[in-house]
């Protein structure tokens, strides 16, 4: 799922006044260098998901005349391939 970058600023300005605030962490630089930090991670793991998208969209693709011949419901075997390959990576989305 693609979050629009104001969304992803509200949830990171959220995530880092509440870290803060509950003193859940200590951080030697300013917020808003935690703030950057928690953005690029973000972004990355939106990164990671949008390359599996892709991939499986691309395994899907050899496919397609045998979906349509066994009238197979295409967003149901995206998501079939798309949560073998998270379990096979042990990745977390």
């Amino acid at each position: 799922m693609r979050l629009r970058r104001e969304m992803i600023e509200r949830i990171v300005t959220a995530m880092a006044q509440g870290l803060l605030r509950y003193k859940y962490i200590e951080i030697q630089g300013s917020e808003e260098d935690l703030r950057a930090r928690l953005t690029e991670t973000i972004e990355e793991d939106l990164r990671v998901e949008d390359l599996l998208n892709e991939e499986v969209k691309e395994i899907l693709a050899g496919y397609e005349g045998e979906m349509d011949r066994r009238n197979v419901d295409y967003q149901r075997l995206f998501n079939l391939v798309k949560n073998r390959l998270i379990r096979q990576r042990n990745l977390i989305l």
